[in-house]
């Protein structure tokens, strides 16, 4: 519904009725009344509060209708309506800026046609969020500013503070405020100085200092002040936050308090140097934090292995993926079973690693974990692929039954074992004969079968590759022989 319409008083006031000041309201904001309809509309029907509703929310209604109504009418709902209005004219904001209800003062001070002595009869109002309001608003004046800027209240000052137009007077006052949540506020501001910043930073203020880390850059001198605070929790945020060269990370590093030496232990690409000095460290929690470095180098992991005891401090170092095979097989030579079974989780494991975990610590119990993770490991001791064919629990028959070393006197017994993998496994090993695959190719098991007949066939086609390469080698002997 856009331009004029024609409507008249008596169906205005209907719809008003019917569908109520706030919905017809809305469809009539595009829409132009006539002045003349207005004023009689509210001259008719004073005692109407669904047109007084209209009227002081239609944008266009005229300002003598709105001066009517704020004689007529001291209904809370009116009220407010009125006070937000934007043709409502200066006079009547200041009387409505004493309303005895919050809500009415609360709008006058959200309305953009303010004037400086409205301004400075709100600066005193007794409601804190009036004046916050007020702060807020868009229409702003130095002495108003002042005012609020000294406002016993934090919650306003805080309001100003975040006002774009809020001036360096005003600034300048906030910033000498008394209250925690006013400092809060201020190093949290965008806005403020280096040197501002520097201010706060050194005012040594636990909660100031917090505030200061929600800006997203802070400068190298407010860091570094950071760094120093007597917060010892405020000073280890600084630090795990600022970037610090080597003589910084080595200052840090030999520091006679454990937790920033721990700090340390955990940063990302520390110098070799650094990570040695912390690697003789006599803190667990400083080894153990080092231990779990993803960029530890190997002289670091090397100190720890030869000289520290601590378990917590080896298992962690043993559960590190970035260690080097080196390190892992050191590790493995380690008299610790708690160890080992951290190292049987490592995806890294090579056969070296595993001859010396099973065939040299014959750490029996670390062939399940391996089993259930899918590793494979042919190169078991003749002695040890026995006992753990002999073993109680499948998934260990499978993982032996893979040896190379497996006996023969065995596999009778394997042939009819009940778990699968175990007879599979036993098909795939060279050391099994071709009457035993000859057997289990009438196996019940269906898949068993076909394995075994596949196995056999690929072995009847590796003989006859075997024997022509053989003849061929042969003729070219006799050839040579007759040249």
């Amino acid at each position: 519904m856009e331009g004029f319409v024609e409507i008249t008083e008596e169906e205005l006031v209907e719809q008003i009725n019917c569908k109520g000041a706030d919905e017809l309201c809305n469809e009539y904001q595009s829409v132009a009344l006539s002045s003349i309809m207005l004023a009689s509309l509210y001259n008719n029907n004073k005692s109407n509060k669904h047109v007084a509703l209209f009227l002081t929310k239609y944008e266009n209604t005229p300002s003598r209708v709105l001066v009517a109504i704020s004689k007529d009418w001291a209904d809370e709902q009116v009220l407010i309506r009125l006070a937000k209005h934007q043709r409502t004219q200066p006079e009547i904001l200041q009387k409505l800026a004493v309303s005895e209800f919050i809500s009415v003062r609360k709008s006058v001070a959200c309305n953009k046609g303010l004037t400086p002595q409205t301004a400075a009869v709100l600066v005193n109002d007794p409601n804190c969020v009036v004046r916050s309001m007020l702060a807020e608003n868009v229409v702003q004046f130095q002495t108003t500013q002042l005012q609020l800027a000294s406002d016993e209240h934090p919650c306003v000052v805080t309001s100003l503070l975040a006002h774009k137009k809020c001036s360096d007077q005003a600034r300048k006052l906030i910033f000498e405020h008394e209250s925690i949540f006013v400092k809060i506020s201020l190093a949290a501001n965008v806005s403020l100085s280096d040197d501002r910043l520097l201010e706060l930073a050194d005012s040594n203020d636990e909660n100031t200092q917090n505030a200061l880390f929600l800006r997203y850059n802070l400068p190298e001198k407010v860091q570094e002040s950071l760094c120093f605070s007597k917060h010892k929790q405020i000073a280890l945020r600084a630090i795990k936050r600022k970037h610090l060269d080597d003589d910084e990370l080595l200052g840090w590093a030999r520091n006679e308090d454990s937790q920033y030496r721990t700090l340390i232990a955990g940063r990302g690409n520390l110098p070799e140097i650094i990570q040695d000095l912390l690697a003789e460290d006599s803190c667990t929690n400083v080894l153990t934090t080092l231990a779990n470095n993803r960029s530890l180098c190997d002289s670091a992991a090397n100190i720890i292995v030869e000289n520290c005891a601590d378990e917590e401090v080896i298992t962690a170092l043993a559960s590190n993926p970035a260690i080097s095979e080196k390190i892992v097989t050191k590790l493995c030579q380690i008299d610790d079973q708690t160890v080992h079974q951290v190292l049987a989780l490592r995806n890294d494991l090579t056969n070296r690693h595993l001859d010396i975990l099973i065939n040299e610590k014959r750490e029996f119990e670390l062939v399940y974990i391996l089993a259930l993770r899918g590793i494979e490991f042919v190169d078991l001791n003749k002695d040890i692929t026995r006992i753990l064919v002999g073993s109680e629990l499948p998934t260990i028959r499978a993982f032996a039954t893979n040896s190379k070393t497996l006996d023969q006197r065995d596999i009778p017994r394997l042939v009819y074992d009940k778990y699968e993998p175990v007879v599979i496994n036993l098909i795939r090993n060279k050391n099994t004969n071709n009457a035993t695959l000859q057997h289990l190719c009438n196996d019940k098991n269906e898949n068993v079968a076909r394995l075994a007949a596949e196995e056999l066939h690929k072995r009847e086609n590796l003989k006859t590759e075997d024997s022509e390469e053989e003849v061929g080698l042969l003729k070219k002997v006799l050839q040579a022989i007759k040249g």
